[in-house]
């Protein structure tokens, strides 16, 4: 059964491109990569697929249910984003907690799974730290985690390791296919790197101005 089913989905120009006519199936469990150049929609089609932006035209049903109405924080969807895009005022386990907190999960449940999350990625003695403090790496780390610890249904990475070093960028994508294998979660990932969307993916769609080619 398909997971995800967008269906004619536009939306005209905007700073990362336009979204043109957009059909596509995202099935469970897929590591699905979306890759083409810098403003070549694929990061618009993220954001509408979030709710962040809403299309012109177009619909989104996440099984079974209309998402295109639905706002962003009622849809099982999470994103991360390119920047990190962490609260500079709050630690480490507060910005992972933080989706929890708005679901009104119970204090030991959430204390449960940022634990958990703080030993995945070894940030242990480091939950008090602020976002300026840590490395490329931890902060990407935090962000990963940030973004999975409400298990979603479909996870979004803007092309989330475009600002490491190359070393580091492929431990970030090693421990991602594993995390991804392990949770079952659908990744859908932005990507202009052709090496990295072959290793990384079930399945890859090239992205050219705002169409899949």
């Amino acid at each position: 059964m398909t997971l995800l089913e967008i269906r004619s989905l536009s939306l005209a120009n905007t700073g990362d491109g336009s979204v043109n006519d957009i059909s596509l199936d995202i099935e469970p469990g897929e590591f699905f990569t979306l890759l083409g150049p810098a403003k070549c929609g694929a990061s618009t089609l993220l954001r509408l697929i979030a709710g962040i932006r809403a299309p012109d035209k177009g619909s989104m049903v996440l099984e079974g249910v209309d998402q295109t109405a639905i706002a962003p924080a009622a849809r099982n969807i999470n994103m991360v984003f390119k920047n990190d895009a962490l609260f500079p005022h709050m630690s480490v386990s507060q910005n992972i907690a933080f989706s929890l907190q708005m679901s009104d999960v119970a204090p030991a449940e959430i204390q449960k799974r940022v634990d958990e999350w703080l030993d995945r990625f070894a940030l242990k003695g480091k939950e008090k730290h602020l976002p300026k403090s840590l490395s490329r790496i931890e902060r990407k780390q935090v962000s990963l985690a940030r973004a999975l610890i409400k298990r979603p249904q479909i996870l979004l990475l803007d092309d989330p390791f475009a600002t490491l070093l190359a070393t580091q960028r492929e431990k970030m994508q090693s421990e991602l296919v594993s995390m991804q294998r392990e949770l079952g979660v659908s990744f859908i990932y932005v990507s202009q790197d052709p090496g990295e969307a072959m290793a990384l993916s079930d399945r890859v769609a090239i992205f050219n101005r705002g169409k899949v080619e």
